[in-house]
């Protein structure tokens, strides 16, 4: 059986008009609609998934968990290494939201003389859903992102690891006027996060001597270093740097060469800057 099924696939890849046709006109016939008719004459069968590159999930705000803020990252270098060579796999990626969320799906074959990718694009709103069939034509690659674009069946888009400001788990707020947690838990949270490369973030607010609340913020990044962002409410910054590394002692978190601050020290018993 699994040869007879092997040999029936290699006759559908060398007779793919053929193969085609047949397969609109039985679908026409059992009732699938216009829908499926046309995405198939558009885009063809769909392809052998190939390699399983695996799937990225994006989720704002995650609960505290054993997810490594690194784990986005082998998807994206699996399937860029497949485009590259022009082999089939399969990536992919999932946005969550509350009421809302999709997941879009590729997978890489050879149409024609170039490579494309085949995809599903799967919603939800509420209670509505849709599937939504494209073919992209544009792989490339910008720092740790894929950009997928000249698609046909949908508009160009990212395929991205982790967004490590929406997507880290809070592990507390030391100082400033709404501190969450307590400091010594908040930190040892944050110092864990760090040691296991999990997706984790800590806040640190002092008021400066001229009255500004002054906000240092720490997060993991993908690839398991420190990235370091500093804020006045009355004057925003929007560049994140890096912390070289991070120790915990008996009096708090100590940061050491985190972008133009240099070292940074996050008490356990806040005070002002």
């Amino acid at each position: 059986m699994k040869e007879q099924a092997s040999q029936l696939w290699g006759w559908i890849r060398h007779h793919r008009g053929w193969s085609l046709i047949i397969l609109i006109v039985l679908l026409a016939g059992m009732g699938f609609g216009t829908f499926w008719t046309v995405n198939l004459a558009r885009f063809g069968l769909p392809p052998p998934i190939g390699q399983d590159c695996g799937s990225i999930i994006h989720r704002e705000a995650p609960p505290e968990s054993t997810t490594r803020a690194d784990a986005n990252l082998q998807p994206l270098a699996c399937f860029w290494q497949a485009y590259q060579n022009c082999q089939a796999a399969t990536i992919s990626q999932t946005y969550m939201g509350t009421d809302a969320g999709y997941t879009d799906t590729l997978t890489i074959e050879r149409w024609g003389n170039h490579c494309a990718m085949y995809g599903q694009h799967q919603w939800q709103v509420n209670t509505n859903s849709g599937t939504d069939t494209f073919l992209c034509n544009q792989l490339s690659k910008a720092g740790d992102s894929l950009q997928v674009s000249d698609c046909d069946g949908l508009a160009s888009f990212t395929l991205d690891p982790r967004d490590i400001i929406t997507e880290s788990y809070l592990c507390g707020i030391v100082g400033g006027s709404h501190p969450y947690r307590q400091p010594r838990q908040a930190e040892l949270c944050f110092y864990t996060a760090y040691q296991q490369c999990r997706v984790g973030m800590i806040k640190y607010d002092a008021v400066a001597a001229n009255g500004d609340e002054v906000e240092r913020d720490f997060y993991i990044d993908n690839h398991c270093g420190i990235a370091y962002w500093r804020g006045i409410a009355s004057q925003p910054e929007s560049n994140l740097a890096a912390c070289a590394s991070l120790a915990m002692r008996a009096d708090g978190l100590h940061f050491s060469q985190c972008g133009t601050d240099g070292d940074v020290f996050v008490p356990l018993v806040p005070s002002s800057t």
